[in-house]
């Protein structure tokens, strides 16, 4: 088991995160939540929060609470999301306005990963500029 499986639970389909300990209850609580779409005026109201260096794979090592970008991959589907971070548990909620699918396939596949598998990735420098240009232009 890698250093990633042994601090998540993936729970399918919501594709949401949650660090290891947590209750299955709690985990299936979460999942009946009804989440929304990230609007542009979310996104700007959170401006000061949001965390543009953030790395999945150090998510643990320093844990920061506040909001960063991912590509979440569920269905076999890139999609850009809002990753808000919280003491105990993460989750991703989708931007209403996405990037070309090309893109987001583009940085999952820069990263050796695929449509395959459920589960986040780093955005990259076009895709930052893209919701920079986007969000805050």
């Amino acid at each position: 088991m890698n250093v990633q499986q042994e601090m998540h639970i993936w729970q399918s389909p919501a594709c949401a995160r949650f660090p290891t300990g947590v209750s299955p209850s709690f985990c299936l609580l979460l999942q009946s939540i009804k989440w929304k779409v990230v609007t542009v005026d979310f996104v700007k109201k959170i401006k000061d929060k949001i965390i543009w260096d953030f790395r999945l794979e150090n998510e643990f090592k320093n844990r920061q609470m506040g909001y960063a970008f991912v590509i979440d991959v569920c269905d076999q589907t890139p999609q850009l999301a809002i990753y808000v971070i919280k003491k105990h548990v993460s989750k991703t909620q989708p931007l209403l306005d996405q990037p070309p699918r090309e893109m987001l396939t583009r940085a999952v596949e820069e990263q050796g990963g695929s449509m395959n598998y459920e589960t986040l990735y780093n955005i990259n420098d076009e895709i930052r500029q893209w919701l920079k240009q986007k969000y805050f232009s």
